[in-house]
């Protein structure tokens, strides 16, 4: 593969420092970065040079504190004062180049103060990232191109929509450069269909978390049981796609109200040795657990890579659960661990236990091959946890009473609901059979929904669309309706209000509770209850 984006990138760290504290005019360093590193990038075949303008500056008459590759789409803007365009920034130091969307200042300028300049561009920022999809970029307002900056230069940072920081001295691979800067095209695609033209009908390409290098993810999925929350993490389409990921890198567990700290990272245990047949001996290592291997998995594949967290060794610990078991107990000091900072290793490092720090030493399943370069990175008998790996969870609201979790362990997540929706879904299409007739599960799903609300004034008991699973295509038999879907609703729901607002009722049999539905002589019972609810909903 042609190093165009590597080469262009490398010249600019390797050169522009120095070029800049000489004379300006005639600079050989300045010709190369205007006129030759814009080629590069046509000649890269990413760009598509009829649709995009693609400029580079190093200043007019000074050299530029913050020198910039930008890539303009024609209709929108060809010019960095104005308008939202992509844009490569060297930082003041030299030492980091930030690929970023942004967006010029000196049109919106014009008849503002500096405040209310910033504030505008803000805000327009604010409604790209509310908008847009912004794939693997950050959308804080962290960027730092270095110290004592001129005007021009705080706005380049105050302007910016999504970044990207590549360093000096850790920079990626020519395949990386290019798929960043794919993506941001397909970012700037997305703002000029959606918010330029204004078109809301527009759909941009989905982009898969198994295909691209990944920031660090420590998210918990959350929502009504039954709305697809472990589907999402492993489905390539619409998630996170874990299940094309290799099972090397994928590590599962399920808390329980039992689960604990040994149960999670790993303990020692007894293991008998048969000495010659003769007599049985006894004698204690360290099992390793799900956590134990995840990290030392994440290591090895970050020392593999080459110091470097990438698109292809990023390790998943996924949790089912999350709330099921006692967080705080489970996680001990490992807690400390979820602070992460901008590249994704853990802010602090802690002592790790005298069993699983000699496991990780000494064992072929720890880092035992790798351990002079764990040590140097983090510290003998230490833990830090590396950019690479990222904890997903689930979570029912249904089940969040169990053990509730505390602030300080809840602000340690992203957190994102996953809603009740039918939209373009199987479920969407099953049927119950209840003796011969069919009703849509979809319909009730969301006329018993409504019901929930109504009694409960909540959202967290409510049904989600896969909730129940058909037993034979799309039909969901009598059997498995009636004892998981109708005991569901009346242990959790309707129990407690028996004859006060309880929808388990027909206008000829009143309120009846759940065994009175397995009544020989009220067989017809169900039926009439779907029936009632269903006319209901028509």
């Amino acid at each position: 593969m042609s190093q165009y984006l590597t080469e262009s990138i490398k010249y600019l760290f390797n050169n522009y420092t120095q070029a800049a504290k000489g004379p300006f005019a005639n600079n050989s360093v300045g010709e190369y970065i205007r006129n030759t590193v814009p080629q590069n990038f046509i000649e890269s075949k990413l760009i598509d040079k009829e649709k995009y303008k693609i400029k580079a500056s190093v200043g007019q008459g000074i050299w530029a504190q913050v020198p910039w590759i930008g890539i303009f789409r024609a209709e929108i803007t060809d010019s960095a004062q104005n308008g939202v365009y992509i844009v490569y920034l060297l930082s003041a130091d030299g030492n980091s180049l930030f690929l970023t969307f942004n967006q010029g200042f000196t049109d919106i300028a014009k008849d503002k103060t500096a405040k209310e300049t910033v504030d505008e561009m803000r805000m327009r920022a604010s409604n790209c990232i509310h908008k847009l999809n912004k794939h693997s970029f950050r959308s804080d307002e962290n960027i730092r191109l270095g110290r004592n900056l001129t005007n021009r230069a705080e706005m380049y940072q105050k302007g910016t929509i999504f970044y990207k920081e590549y360093q000096k001295q850790n920079l990626p691979s020519e395949e990386i450069l290019r798929h960043d800067l794919e993506d941001m095209l397909e970012i700037y695609e997305e703002y000029y269909e959606k918010i330029y033209k204004g078109n809301d009908d527009f759909v941009p390409k989905p982009t898969f978390i198994s295909s691209k290098e990944n920031v660090t993810m420590q998210k918990i999925l959350f929502g009504a049981p039954g709305t697809g929350k472990s589907f999402k993490i492993d489905d390539p389409a619409k998630g996170y796609g874990l299940k094309v990921v290799d099972e090397s890198r994928k590590f599962r567990t399920t808390f329980h109200p039992d689960y604990d700290y040994a149960q999670f990272v790993g303990a020692y245990k007894p293991k008998p040795v048969d000495a010659e047949a003769k007599k049985i001996e006894i004698t204690y290592s360290f099992v390793s657990q799900v956590f134990a291997k995840a990290y030392a998995a994440a290591w090895m594949q970050y020392f593999a890579s080459g110091n470097e967290s990438t698109a292809e060794n990023q390790v998943y610990l996924v949790i089912e659960e999350i709330n099921r078991g006692n967080c705080a107990q489970i996680f001990g000091d490992i807690f400390q661990l979820l602070d992460r900072d901008s590249e994704g290793f853990s802010q602090y490092t802690i002592d790790a236990d005298c069993d699983f720090a000699d496991w990780l030493e000494n064992n072929d399943a720890g880092l035992k091959s790798v351990w002079d370069n764990y040590k140097a990175e983090v510290g003998e008998g230490k833990l830090k946890l590396p950019p690479n790996l990222n904890i997903l969870a689930t979570m029912n609201t249904s089940d969040q009473s169990l053990f509730p979790m505390d602030s300080a362990f809840k602000r340690r997540f992203d957190w994102e609901y996953v809603p009740i929706s039918f939209d373009g879904k199987d479920a969407a299409n099953y049927q119950i059979d209840i003796d011969g007739s069919f009703y849509s599960w979809k319909n009730f799903v969301e006329t018993v929904n409504d019901k929930i609300l109504d009694l409960t004034e909540s959202e967290d008991k409510q049904l989600g669309e896969f909730f129940i699973k058909p037993d034979n295509g799309n039909i969901i038999s009598k059997e498995r309706f009636l004892g998981k879907v109708m005991f569901y609703l009346w242990n959790e729901i309707c129990k407690d209000e028996h004859k006060n607002g309880s929808f388990f009722r027909t206008k000829d049999d009143g309120y009846f509770t759940f065994q009175d539905l397995y009544k020989p002589e009220k067989k017809d019972l169900l039926k009439k209850f779907m029936d009632e609810l269903m006319k209901e909903e028509g």
